[in-house]
């Protein structure tokens, strides 16, 4: 099981890209479900790329005295972009006027999850040395995180397309 969500969760770049562009080109106006749709890609590819260059920036600290400092960098750096983008989601409705939608809501609970995530592995690294049981609840809770976020956005650009509320729809 642990093995099928990682595989998973590595296929979704195509869901966070696809899904948003799908959401501008037929939607009736830019609602909240569109503009948390984009501000997911974005940060999605943000994250992705900003954690390769961390990750690959500390592997030059690995064994040294800097080595908590490198890791508080990566595990900081990464826990200020989730923040990031709850303060991008909460912004962006404010001013758009919007009403804060149900994928909205879920993706700032999900990164608030993940924030705490972060902190958790974090102290296991710098105190403990990694454990086993957190590293394997982080992996695991992050993917399981982005696969729901993945669902969520699909479910929701169906109930929009089956209720009419894209262009195309009843009017």
């Amino acid at each position: 099981m642990h093995e099928l969500v990682i595989a998973l969760n590595s296929k979704l770049s195509f869901v966070y890209l696809v899904i948003p562009i799908v959401a501008i080109l037929t939607a009736r106006r830019f609602d909240s479900f569109v503009l948390t749709s984009w501000i997911i890609a974005v940060f999605f590819g943000y994250i992705n790329q900003t954690s390769l260059e961390v990750l690959l920036q500390g592997a030059a600290f690995e064994g040294s005295n800097e080595e908590t400092y490198q890791l508080f960098i990566h595990y900081g750096t990464i826990g200020l972009f989730y923040m990031l983008g709850v303060v991008c989601v909460r912004y962006g409705h404010m001013l758009l006027k919007e009403r804060v939608g149900s994928l909205a809501v879920l993706y700032m609970f999900s990164l608030l999850f993940m924030i705490v995530m972060q902190i958790v592995v974090y102290v296991d690294v710098a105190v403990f040395g990694k454990t086993e049981l957190v590293s394997f609840v982080y992996e695991l809770g992050i993917s399981i995180t982005h696969i729901v976020i993945a669902i969520f956005m699909i479910w929701h650009l169906l109930k929009s397309l089956v209720r009419g509320e894209f262009r195309w729809g009843s009017s």
